[in-house]
């Protein structure tokens, strides 16, 4: 797509009366229409009333489709819609001839030189049919008025917009598609450091997707800043989540800060933590200001006995924060 995608359509933010300068402005059909990303007012040529269209055989609901809810068309040759035509009469006459106007495909209307209106191309790129093919464009690369170009692949290469034809990457760098399937865009990646291909191989098939502002890639991989590890996932790669949120405490108390959140080592690096379920010893996951374990309540320190299958639990005060060797004030002890 050489223009914006708005609700899954490739459409010219510039032209289109549905998605004016943006994707959410649109303009009133029956007195505007979108020049250069503004809707501005009609300059009606002619006019034809609903009846005189309906008269034609076009129904209710494509009447709707083609011109809006609107008593009247405007003749408007600028129009895309309506390209080149001045009167009733041309409207009449394309509708029923082919029951199709308007500009197809990539065409656009636009003003020519003799001040009429022509369905064309946008300069810089050449007709085929109704595509406007762009030269620097991974899917036409090279292309001219008589040869629709080249298409570049990552083993081909990315499109060299000075040269017009497929180029390898060079430097380290590898040709990755950063669009989509029905819009590819071939571009030289640095897999050492790309947030969205880290860690790609040559075919560019297999990578990490580091997502969120805490994640970096660094030598090929996902690594999260201090106080985050990589224990979530989205959109086929890692995502960095704070240590103290909710769901980590819960799920991963004890990971290690700046981890892949891969391993149940509690000594490995990328340690994912545990679940803290272990209601005998009534642990909670509890945090600091450098990392997250599974402990005692800041308020309940657990004393087990040796030899024995008992132990003292004691309740300090929440405030207290001296060893509890000192503590005078003991609020309830129990044997468990």
């Amino acid at each position: 797509c050489s223009y914006t995608f708005c609700d899954g359509q490739c459409v010219d933010l510039d032209r289109t009366d549905e998605h004016c300068g943006d994707c959410h402005t649109s303009c009133d059909k029956e007195t505007q229409r979108c020049i250069n990303g503004i809707c501005s007012a009609k300059s009606c040529l002619d006019s034809c009333t609903k009846a005189d269209i309906i008269a034609l055989g076009i129904g209710e609901e494509e009447f709707k489709t083609l011109f809006g809810d609107v008593k009247s068309v405007c003749i408007d040759p600028g129009e895309p819609s309506l390209c080149g035509m001045q009167t009733c009469a041309d409207l009449k006459n394309a509708l029923q001839a082919t029951q199709k106007i308007g500009c197809s495909g990539d065409l656009i209307c636009q003003r020519m030189n003799d001040n009429t209106y022509s369905c064309s191309c946008p300069n810089g790129t050449f007709k085929h049919e109704t595509q406007c093919l762009n030269p620097s464009d991974n899917r036409s690369c090279g292309a001219i008025a008589t040869d629709p170009g080249n298409k570049c692949t990552a083993e081909t290469g990315y499109c060299d917009p000075e040269k017009h034809t497929c180029s390898l990457c060079v430097g380290g760098t590898i040709a990755c598609n950063t669009g989509n399937e029905g819009s590819p865009s071939i571009k030289c990646i640095d897999p050492e450091t790309s947030k969205d291909f880290c860690g790609a191989n040559v075919a560019c098939d297999k990578y990490v997707i580091c997502n969120g502002e805490t994640s970096k890639c660094r030598g090929g991989q996902c690594q999260c800043e201090s106080g985050y590890a990589a224990c979530g996932t989205e959109n086929k790669g890692n995502v960095c989540k704070k240590l103290t949120d909710d769901d980590m405490m819960n799920n991963h108390c004890g990971a290690k800060s700046g981890g892949q959140c891969n391993s149940t080592d509690n000594k490995s690096k990328d340690y994912m933590g545990s679940t803290c379920e272990n209601d005998e010893d009534k642990t909670v996951c509890v945090s600091n200001s450098e990392e997250t374990y599974c402990g005692c309540p800041q308020n309940i320190v657990l004393i087990n006995f040796p030899n024995t299958s008992k132990k003292l639990e004691i309740i300090v005060p929440a405030q207290q924060d001296l060893p509890i060797l000192t503590v005078i004030s003991i609020m309830a002890t129990k044997l468990t």
